[in-house]
């Protein structure tokens, strides 16, 4: 199998990221959003926010397959 440079990238830089907070997911979002806030960069804040997301509706061509088949 043939490697992907821009994900093996990706994932260097996602465990660099991680490693540098102790893998805190929580340290490392706030450090991202008081870097965002420096700089001036909206932040989104969906803490009380309710989404009303309704996913489109599957066109009659579309088949599922059933769990029995």
């Amino acid at each position: 199998m043939a490697t992907d440079l821009i994900l093996t990238e990706v994932h260097r830089v996602k465990d660099a990221m991680a490693a540098k907070y102790g893998y805190d997911a929580r340290r490392q979002v706030k450090s991202l959003q008081r870097s965002q806030k420096r700089s001036g960069g909206k932040s989104v804040d969906f803490s009380g926010e309710k989404l009303d997301y309704q996913p489109p509706a599957a066109s009659p061509s579309v088949r599922r397959k059933s769990a029995n088949v």
